[in-house]
């Protein structure tokens, strides 16, 4: 379609004619704002922009009740990257973390509209400027449509106000319910209070005069166990005064074995005096024993150190002597091998020295032969002939 005939479509469409909502659409909430913005924001690859759910409840199958208000229509026009950056992106992002939906609770389902909303249709239309000019006048069969739906929004208005009024009167009448049926409970609570009260005074009463009862059972039997008491008292009082004359006579008694006693204490003392004097002298003297005793004693430490020690020195002289020998012994075994070898060295040196001595004598030519190696050899045979002198047993 062209643009002209877009416009005179949308010029003739009637909301009889038009199709607000399919039946697949239906649903059962529509969301309404996001986070802090009044409406919906939306945020693509070119940029971000918001749209008005308010004006869009037809779509949904709500009706259109009233104006909406002017917060809600705040057109939101970003472009480009700066959508995607900055304090518009972060607030976008937490508005869609918490999104309004409502639903049935909100509206009843209609597709209609209030004369209210027609009004700031109309008066939205002339104040942008629509191409086609003014709306269409509604015909007879929309306007009674209309008219009976909004007959119906006050009747159910009527009823729900009516619902109310009985409502807050079954909720008075039921707190006066409540409110008597808590002071009945109250006296109920109180008499039983003072039926408990009674009751436990009786058997206070009951329980004193047992006691009472039993004070006097019990005084009486006391008065009869002192009568006893003091009978018995005075029989032991009379005993008593009997004891006391004897106890008198063993006192005099005791009187005199005391000074008996205090005589021979005079005289143990006399002979422990004089045992004491004869374990002093004594003790003086086997001090003095015991003094020598020591004095001997360590003596004959000293000596038995002195000997210890000259025994451990002997030792260790005959062991270094021992030690001594035994090196010695060793030293003259490995020197004996040393002048065997060295002697069977020598035996042997002697006995090929001649024969090459002779052999170069032979082969010295008297005439050519160098004069030096003919004293060499000379000397060669004197030194032979001495060393085998030297080498001849006795």
């Amino acid at each position: 379609m062209t643009k002209e005939q877009w416009v005179r479509q949308l010029g003739e469409a009637t909301e009889r004619t038009i199709r607000w909502y399919p039946a697949w659409n239906e649903r059962q909430e529509m969301i309404t704002s996001c986070g802090d913005y009044p409406n919906v924001p939306l945020l693509g690859t070119q940029g971000a922009i918001n749209y008005n759910p308010e004006l869009t409840a037809r779509q949904a199958g709500f009706p259109m009740v009233s104006s909406p208000v002017q917060e809600v229509l705040t057109p939101l026009w970003i472009e480009g990257t700066q959508a995607h950056r900055g304090e518009h992106h972060r607030k976008i992002r937490r508005a869609w973390a918490s999104v309004v939906r409502q639903g049935a609770t909100w509206r009843t389902r209609s597709c209609g509209a209030s004369p209210e909303y027609r009004a700031w249709l109309e008066q939205r239309v002339h104040l942008v400027g629509l191409p086609w000019g003014s709306i269409q006048h509604q015909d007879q069969a929309t306007q009674v449509y209309e008219i009976q739906e909004t007959l119906q929004v006050e009747a159910l208005q009527g009823t729900l106000e009516q619902m109310k009024t009985e409502q807050g009167t079954l909720k008075r009448k039921l707190e006066t319910a409540l409110e008597e049926a808590r002071q009945e409970r109250r006296l109920s609570d109180e008499f039983s209070r003072k039926a408990r009260a009674e009751k436990e005074g009786r058997l206070k009463i009951g329980q004193f005069l047992k006691a009472v009862d039993q004070e006097m059972c019990s005084s009486r039997a006391e008065r009869d166990q002192l009568v006893v008491e003091k009978e018995q008292l005075e029989e032991t009082v009379m005993t008593l005064k009997t004891r006391d004359v004897e106890r008198e006579d063993e006192m005099h008694g005791l009187r005199e074995r005391v000074l008996l006693l205090e005589e021979e204490l005079k005289a143990a003392q006399l002979s422990r005096d004089h045992l004491q004097n004869q374990r002093g002298s004594g003790l003086l003297a086997l001090v003095e024993a015991r003094g020598k005793i020591d004095e001997a004693r360590s003596q004959l430490e000293e000596l038995k150190r002195t000997l210890e020690s000259w025994k451990q020195r002997c030792q260790d002289i005959a062991d270094e002597a021992e030690i001594q020998v035994r090196a010695a012994t060793v030293d003259a075994q490995f020197w004996k091998d040393r002048y065997v070898k060295l002697a069977w060295l020598a035996n042997q040196a002697l006995m090929s020295i001649p024969r090459r001595l002779r052999a170069a004598e032979g082969m010295m030519d008297p005439t050519k032969t160098p004069r030096e190696i003919k004293e060499f050899l000379e000397h060669c045979r004197a030194l032979y002939d001495m060393v085998k002198e030297l080498s001849a047993p006795p």
